[in-house]
């Protein structure tokens, strides 16, 4: 898209307008959530590439991180007196920008040999920079303050120094609304976050570099998400000394780019078994969906958030730049929601939808029910032992409900958040036991979550009988299932 002249860049007053927003909801506790929602809405923002062009805030909608909320912030500061104008020479609009930059002057002056208050790893190749150095090369080049970090110099610190021996360092970047945009980064998969002699140091990552690519609807890839290369050509207006050339194939079909639509990935184009995880997993809670999220990487899964039909988490299988949705799906309720889902009609709508699944396309249900009931028990008047709300069902009868749930939806019960992780990673490891034993089983590349629930729904209005197991599927069926016993 090529810029007009009779159109302003909204861009920049929108970033600027939601920075302002920010500190002002910082000080609110009870605005946390819309405060999470203004930081992704920001860092899509930032990362759009220079060659597209806001002219309103219902363009903008179409951004990852970016809902009804936002669009409505955006109109009230599109009316507002905020400056629309680009930065100044060299300066970035916001940190997630400069963070990107420092970054990448690090592994520019580790390239020719300089030192400096940073880590050098692995023969060069991976070079860790702490967090004081990563605020004070962002603030160099950053329009959005920081706050400035007391840390020792990372190469003075012994190596046998323990972190205990360090906890006494003031980290007040932690509080720093400008350096927190580095956690969006790392949920990304721009930045690895690590720890070293005590310090959090970060390193830039591949896909930070490089940005995010996809097919256009030419069959061209185009930029998606900008990196740290795009970036600092956009704020210096000249390639940095260590950038590479992108290579313009790409792992992923445009459909399922592993992070064009979501905010929340790990995904890094490697073949294997991807858990793709529902944005509104958690009521929306941006905390509870990262807090999930980091509980999937620490059993070593790849995850990545998109807005699925159906479930909380479902599971696709690539090889070879193509993805295959496999017939599991898992439903994810904590013991209030539970209780809540029940009386207004939720789970039993849910349930419906995963039975018909099962019947129509042999797609296995699970229910993970999480949590402790009687953490949610209330003591009311009515001495039933109402769960979450008075008035709704007790225990001994969402047990009952559980326990009735349709032909072909199951049930299992896990103490804590932790443990749901532990589960999921479970049945990722019997899929994979499947791939490897040439017996894992997944619908055909053409069925998207979307396609497969619409093809189920249609089955069931003109009656058609049930497809039957997996195994059993033929190949004139509407649904095909295929077994993959190609090797990683």
């Amino acid at each position: 898209m090529s810029a007009s002249k009779k159109y302003v860049d909204l861009k920049y007053q929108f970033i600027r307008g939601l920075i302002q927003r920010q500190r002002v909801l910082a000080t609110k506790i009870y605005l946390k959530d819309k405060l999470h929602w203004y930081n992704r809405a920001i860092v899509s923002l930032s990362l759009l590439p220079s060659t597209i062009v806001l002219k309103s805030p219902e363009q903008a909608q179409r951004l990852d991180g970016i809902g009804q909320t936002c669009v409505d912030e955006l109109t009230v500061i599109c009316k507002s007196k905020t400056s629309t104008a680009p930065p100044k020479a060299k300066m970035a609009v916001c940190a997630v920008q400069a963070l990107l930059i420092a970054l990448l002057q690090v592994e520019q002056d580790a390239c020719q040999g300089l030192t400096g208050n940073w880590l050098v790893e692995d023969g060069g190749d991976t070079i860790l920079v702490p967090q004081a150095e990563l605020v004070r090369r962002a603030r160099a080049c950053c329009e959005e303050p920081f706050l400035e970090v007391q840390q020792p110099d990372i190469t003075s610190v012994s190596k046998r120094k323990k972190v205990k021996d360090m906890d006494s360092v003031d980290e007040p970047g932690q509080q720093c609304l400008a350096f927190k945009r580095v956690d969006s980064l790392v949920t990304m998969g721009f930045v690895k976050s690590r720890r070293r002699r005590g310090l959090p140091v970060y390193q830039l990552t591949p896909l930070g570099r490089r940005g995010i690519r996809a097919r256009g609807p030419d069959g061209q890839m185009e930029l998606q998400t900008a990196g740290a290369d795009q970036v600092y050509q956009q704020v210096f207006g000249a390639a940095s000394a260590v950038s590479t050339t992108v290579v313009v194939t790409d792992p992923l079909p445009q459909q399922q780019h592993l992070a064009a639509r979501s905010l929340l990935t790990n995904d890094q184009g490697h073949d294997g078994i991807i858990v793709l995880v529902d944005t509104r997993e958690g009521g929306r809670n941006y905390d509870l969906q990262l807090a999930m999220c980091q509980h999937l990487q620490a059993h070593n899964l790849t995850y990545r958030t998109q807005t699925l039909p159906f479930a909380d988490y479902l599971f696709v299988f690539r090889h070879e730049q193509q993805e295959q949705l496999l017939p599991l799906a898992v439903e994810r309720k904590r013991v209030d929601d539970l209780a809540d889902s029940v009386a207004d009609g939720r789970l039993q709508r849910q349930a419906d939808t995963l039975s018909l699944l099962h019947e129509y396309a042999s797609l296995r249900a699970l229910v993970l029910v999480e949590g402790q009931y009687h953490r949610y028990r209330l003591t009311t008047c009515c001495g039933r032992g109402c769960i979450a709300k008075h008035g709704q069902a007790t225990e001994k009868e969402l047990r009952a409900i559980l326990d009735g749930l349709p032909h072909g939806v199951t049930h299992q019960h896990c103490k804590t958040a932790i443990a749901t992780a532990a589960a999921i990673a479970e049945h990722v490891a019997s899929l994979q036991q499947q791939h490897v034993g040439g017996t894992l089983q997944a619908y055909t590349t053409e069925y998207s979550p979307k396609k497969l629930l619409r093809q189920a729904r249609a089955r069931q209005r003109v009656e058609l009988k049930p497809c039957g197991p997996p195994s059993l599927v033929k190949e004139d069926s509407v649904i095909v299932l295929d077994d993959d016993d190609d090797d990683d």
